[in-house]
């Protein structure tokens, strides 16, 4: 861990994670995820990955996390006005007849809301958070390092954790970037 911030965030995991007892050891499903949802997007990704993998969980924790799958907080409308209008160089108004405040749908990485153009076009505007890119990928550097560590700890299970977060970077990296998406929502 190289710089302050990095430090300032693992303090802030250990102390986040210690708030809902994990120091302990022992928690809840509920915990955990109140936890996990209070730690931001990466760790709200973690979760729901894991609450597709029974093999990884027992069922109390899945159930628990599919909550985190379309129940994520949604961002103030402000913050995500301000970033389609530095986005678009103006105002809504000069683009937009009408910009939905209230999302459509609202991730750990984006929220959707609805809009027309001032032609009558009906739009669908994807935003990503404030700051989502340099916290998840902070959050992922810091995660490497602690799971480089785990190389030697000697084997009790299935899964690698260096995989893990190779996979879980791989998989962001992709879902950050909505030229991609935007591709691929054209090849269909």
């Amino acid at each position: 861990m190289k710089t302050q911030s990095t430090r300032q965030r693992f303090q802030q995991i250990v102390g986040i994670f210690a708030k809902y007892g994990l120091k302990e050891g022992i928690t809840s499903p509920p915990q955990l995820r109140k936890a996990l949802e209070e730690l931001g997007p990466t760790f709200i990704k973690i979760a729901q990955i894991l609450s597709t993998r029974p093999d990884i969980l027992s069922e109390p924790y899945i159930e628990e996390f599919q909550k985190l799958q379309d129940d994520v907080k949604q961002e103030e409308f402000s913050a995500i006005k301000e970033i389609v209008e530095i986005q678009l160089g103006g105002n809504l108004d000069d683009f937009f007849a009408q910009f939905d405040e209230e999302p459509i749908a609202s991730a750990s990485i984006a929220q959707v809301h609805g809009g027309r153009l001032w032609n009558g076009t009906k739009v669908v505007i994807k935003v990503k958070r404030p700051g989502i890119e340099n916290m998840i990928f902070n959050d992922l550097r810091l995660l490497k390092h602690v799971s480089a560590l785990t190389r030697f700890i000697p084997r009790t299970s299935v899964w690698n954790p260096i995989e893990v977060v190779d996979e879980l970077w791989d998989s962001l990296e992709l879902e950050l970037n909505f030229l991609h998406e935007a591709e691929n929502i054209q090849r269909f």
